[in-house]
This record gives C-alpha cells, sequence and structure tokens, in this order.
C-alpha cells in the first residue's frame, strides 16, 4: 500500500522512519481522531482513515492512552516466531514508521473485506 502511495521499494523494505508524506495520506484529517498539530499531516487521501489508537504494551499497560498522538498497525508478515512486523503513524511525522517487535503487543489490525 505505501508504494501505491508514491513511497519508493527500497524505502519501503527498509526499517524506522521511510517515505515522504505517505503517512499522511492514511491519516484521517484533524480533528477527527488525532491531537491537531497541522492539517497538512493528515489529508486521507488513502481512504485507509488511520485512527491513533496508542498501542498496549508488553506488561498490559496501554500507551498514550486518549491521547490521540499514536497508532499502530500489526502487518500479516511475522519476522520469525516470537516477532512480527508492524507499522507506525505518529502525530509529529508525516512519514511511516517501519519495524518488528515482539507479539505480545497489542497493536491495531485492518481488516479488508473481499
Amino acid at each position: 500500500m505505501e508504494m501505491e502511495l508514491g513511497m519508493a521499494e527500497s524505502d519501503a523494505n527498509a526499517k524506522g522512519w521511510r517515505g515522504n508524506n505517505e503517512g499522511e495520506k492514511l491519516k484521517v484529517e484533524s480533528p477527527k481522531g488525532w491531537t491537531v498539530v497541522s492539517p497538512i499531516w493528515a489529508t486521507n487521501e488513502s481512504g485507509f482513515t488511520a485512527m491513533a489508537g496508542g498501542c498496549r504494551l508488553f506488561n498490559g499497560t496501554w500507551a498514550d492512552p486518549g491521547l490521540f498522538a499514536t497508532g499502530f498497525w500489526w502487518t500479516a508478515s511475522k519476522q520469525n516466531d516470537q516477532e512480527a512486523w508492524y507499522r507506525y503513524l505518529d502525530k509529529k511525522n508525516a512519514n511511516v514508521f517501519r519495524s518488528f517487535t515482539y507479539k505480545n503487543y497489542g497493536f491495531s489490525v485492518r481488516c479488508v473485506k473481499d
């Protein structure tokens, strides 16, 4: 999906913050789901309508509950038996973060209807 939004394949396969403005194309427009920083950081051009849901940490507590500043999503790809890839969006960044972590974290998922 990131490459459909204009990200280079080399960036899409990298870890860390990648791309140019693909993150803003995924986030729902402020102030409907993100702390208002700047409307240019959320256009929802993709129609994905990403909202800032935070995440559940490995110990069961919630990170940044109610602050509407971050959003984490699992991907369908696993790194190994204990870890999986995820994407992260932040109110202060127009890009998309990619990495992997242990599966005992709680991130959002996005279901697609066939």
